[in-house]
């Protein structure tokens, strides 16, 4: 293994640090959203905490696609026609650099139509690995016989970003009722929605972390 290789396999266990460790943090800011003996003002606050925290997670998967793209092709564990590994790596990284840089940018503030920009990129993603991945396993893709634990691991990240999304049409109702809270004040009605609301998000988020463990576990057991 080489210093740049090491320096990459690196790279790729701090963005899963980070990402898993930030949804954790996510989760629980989020269990303080939901206590009707706080402040309107200390939940607002919590709010704040919980939407800072998750821009980790959302900037760390654009990441982990490019360095695990290259790890993959730098260790042989797939391959492409000869003449074509620098420049679609060239490509991947500019791309997910620009997705990185979408990311923060919604970050700022509200914005249909890089949102929608956001979801469709999100989409394509999936659908290219999936294709990748089954591509590979009916011996026509680009990762090598042996390998098959990396088309398992592009199967279960699409799954992840999947469940990402999940979470974001799951999340809607709780974000209308925290809104009312805000707006209104807490009543009975708002303080069901949220918990219901919560209640929903939670199994999804768990299947996430699994999830990332898997893909952390598939990956190191291959070094």
């Amino acid at each position: 293994m080489t210093p740049f290789y090491a320096a990459l396999v690196l790279i790729h266990i701090l963005l899963l640090v980070y990402w898993l460790g930030a949804d954790l943090g996510v989760f629980y800011s989020a269990s303080f959203l939901t206590k009707p003996e706080l402040s309107v003002e200390a939940r607002r606050t919590a709010m704040k905490i919980l939407h800072f925290v998750d821009l980790f997670p959302r900037m760390a998967m654009p990441l982990m696609l490019a360095v695990g793209s290259t790890l993959a092709l730098l260790g042989g564990y797939a391959v492409l026609p000869e003449g074509w590994t620098s420049p679609v790596l060239g490509i991947l990284w500019v791309a997910a650099l620009a997705w990185f840089a979408l990311v923060v940018k919604l970050y700022g503030g509200p914005n249909a139509g890089l949102t929608r920009l956001d979801y469709a990129i999100r989409y394509a993603v999936i659908a290219g690995l999936l294709v990748l991945a089954v591509s590979s396993l009916t011996g026509h893709g680009p990762v090598v016989p042996g390998a098959e634990w990396l088309a398992a691991k592009l199967i279960i990240f699409a799954g992840i970003i999947g469940l990402g999304l999940g979470i974001r049409v799951v999340f809607k109702p709780f974000a209308i009722a925290f809104g009312q809270l805000v707006a209104k004040g807490s009543t009975p009605e708002v303080e069901a929605a949220m918990k219901a609301g919560q209640a929903r998000v939670r199994p999804i988020v768990l299947t996430l972390w699994v999830a990332l463990i898997a893909e952390a576990y598939l990956g190191l057991s291959k070094l």
